[in-house]
């Protein structure tokens, strides 16, 4: 859905690259911000992913949970920490401007990891980087009026 909204929405082509070595690159960041977050999903809706409660028992969900917080969730945070900081711009692919894919990993980082425990310092900037874009603070305010 976000590769479509960059595309049809942003002629500029830059939320969604128009080089398609560029948009692998953001295809595959993207796939990454599911891949961290895959496991929380399961543990906390078993039943949409096909486990019943005699299967998914709560000791298996407490399990589960401490693996995802802390050999999971850290080894993600880790190669995002590791992509920004080695990108010539900021932005985790290295594009000149911000695409969908830092919007993505941003939005999951502040509204859903970050109320797991604190984000590394490096990535708690980076997400007030990406929030404090004209065009995300014009979102912002227009979603707090509404």
């Amino acid at each position: 859905i976000l590769r479509y909204i960059g595309q049809a929405l942003d002629p500029s082509g830059t939320l969604y690259p128009a080089d398609p070595m560029v948009a692998s690159l953001v295809d595959g960041i993207m796939d990454q911000c599911s891949d961290m977050m895959i496991g929380r999903k399961v543990y906390k809706y078993k039943q949409r992913f096909g486990f019943p409660e005699s299967v998914f028992t709560e000791e298996v969900t407490r399990t589960v949970e401490t693996c995802w917080k802390e050999e999971v969730l850290p080894c993600h945070l880790g190669f995002f920490a590791r992509c920004i900081a080695a990108s010539p711009t900021g932005w985790i692919a290295g594009t000149p401007t911000a695409t969908v894919a830092d919007i993505l990993l941003a939005a999951i980082l502040k509204n859903d990891v970050s109320k797991v425990g604190p984000l590394p310092n490096a990535l708690a900037a980076w997400v007030d980087a990406v929030y404090s874009l004209p065009a995300v603070k014009a979102w912002k305010e227009a979603e707090a009026a509404a």
